[in-house]
């Protein structure tokens, strides 16, 4: 199976729902493993100044805890961290031709013959 087949099948098995959550989940892990790296802790260390496990820490890190709101507010607190939810509407679709071009925030999709690409930049 190649790496386009393979998106496919992912774009195919989940929902925007489901995309869009793990896409936030690691983009908080990332922020998460970089501030810890900053602080320059192992993951142990990092969940004793979090007052948490180390497993719990792991969790976060590989992106397999769906946080409260009220969770990420008290660990961003901890950390000095700015925590910046912004909510925006719905992603905008537009079809061209024969394919549909899906705009998020950030990248751009297209779906054409039920395959799904990343859409190629205009330039």
């Amino acid at each position: 199976m190649n790496k386009g087949d393979l998106f496919n099948t992912i774009c195919e098995q989940y929902s925007d729902e489901d995309m869009k959550v793990s896409l936030i989940l690691a983009k908080i892990s990332a922020k998460l493993s970089a501030k810890r790296l900053e602080l320059q802790m192992n993951q142990k260390q990092f969940a004793k100044y979090l007052n948490v496990s180390q497993t719990m820490v792991s969790k976060w890190e590989k992106g397999d805890y769906n946080f409260t709101i009220a969770t990420l507010i008290n660990i961003f607190g901890k950390l000095n961290m700015d925590l910046d939810i912004q909510l925006s509407e719905h992603r905008k679709k537009i079809v061209e031709k024969n394919s549909e071009i899906i705009l998020f925030p950030t990248q751009k999709w297209e779906v054409k013959n039920k395959i799904c690409r990343k859409a190629p930049s205009a330039s």
